[in-house]
């Protein structure tokens, strides 16, 4: 199950239709505190592998989104998106150099890899 949050409802609607065609559940969020509130309503917060988080929406950018739901579940995934370029975003301590990112527009094909390399690493912590 993936967690996306894009505050733009075609790009949303886009990668939600890109991911399902890859047999991924996918829950949305419209801005950073839907994405939490809808992380926090799931009966098993385990279940959700991925967030996929847009790093520039309204009322929590990504980076706030993912330290709240990393501290429920540190397993949790990400993986970030921006029209900005990455060295951009780490200057302004949005994001880590070693970080998941991918710059906006992607292809379809490069979100489907990403998601399968990033879902494919070893867990590091446990839930």
């Amino acid at each position: 199950m993936i967690l996306l949050a894009e505050d733009d409802a075609s790009v949303r609607e886009g990668l939600k239709e890109i991911l399902e065609s890859e047999g991924y559940e996918v829950i949305e969020a419209a801005d950073g505190a839907d994405a939490v509130s809808k992380f926090m309503e799931q009966d098993d917060i385990r279940k959700i592998y991925l967030l996929i988080l847009d790093v520039g929406m309204p009322k929590k950018n990504g980076k706030e989104v993912y330290d709240l739901i990393k501290k429920v579940n540190p397993a949790v995934k990400v993986l970030f998106t921006s029209g900005y370029q990455s060295d951009v975003i780490e200057r302004k301590g949005v994001i880590a150099s070693r970080t998941h990112f991918i710059i906006k527009p992607f292809t379809p094909n490069v979100l489907v890899s990403k998601v399968h390399e990033i879902l494919q690493e070893k867990q590091i912590h446990s839930p």
